[in-house]
């Protein structure tokens, strides 16, 4: 339950609702005492609204903001990401991409007897299961790749930047 004097603050910076307002206000008319303590804190606030806020000497604010300044600044989430586990990423991509490229160029018939290379792989090499099909393969080959190029434009482009 409210005090008296919370309900005066509340009905003079007018944050009461009607039937607060309403039942202040019979209070007001019945309560010598209710009156009185109304009229002083009316005045209070008339008295605080009255005086100037002291602002502080803009030395003071230079100072403050410039230690603000000097403070380390916290780091985002972006920023606390480890690198280890996006080296870890890029090196088991890179693995992979290696394997797969040997065992291609392993199996490569390198003659040139009809005056062209045939490129054409034995997808048997590559079945571990069923689930993998020779377009599966050619999709996985087509992401490495498009991963190996993407990485290979960002660490150019950071280079670049800090050159």
């Amino acid at each position: 339950m409210k005090s008296a004097e919370e309900k005066i603050w509340n009905y003079i910076d007018g944050l009461c609702s009607q039937e607060e307002a309403l039942e202040i206000e019979r209070l007001l008319q019945e309560d010598i005492a209710f009156q009185n303590l109304y009229q002083e804190i009316l005045s209070f606030d008339e008295n605080l609204k009255l005086t100037d806020l002291e602002e502080p000497s803009m030395g003071f604010t230079f100072q403050v903001m410039d230690k603000i300044r000097l403070q380390a600044q916290p780091l985002s989430l972006k920023a606390q990401v480890d690198k280890r586990i996006i080296y870890g990423i890029a090196a088991s991509f890179i693995l992979i991409l290696g394997f797969i490229m040997a065992v291609a160029i392993a199996q490569t018939n390198w003659s040139a007897s009809s005056g062209y290379f045939d490129f054409s792989l034995n997808y048997d090499a590559f079945k571990i299961g069923e689930g993998f099909s020779r377009t599966a393969i050619q999709a996985f080959l087509f992401f490495d790749i498009i991963m190996m190029l993407l990485t290979a434009d960002y660490l150019l482009r950071k280079k670049s930047k800090l050159s």
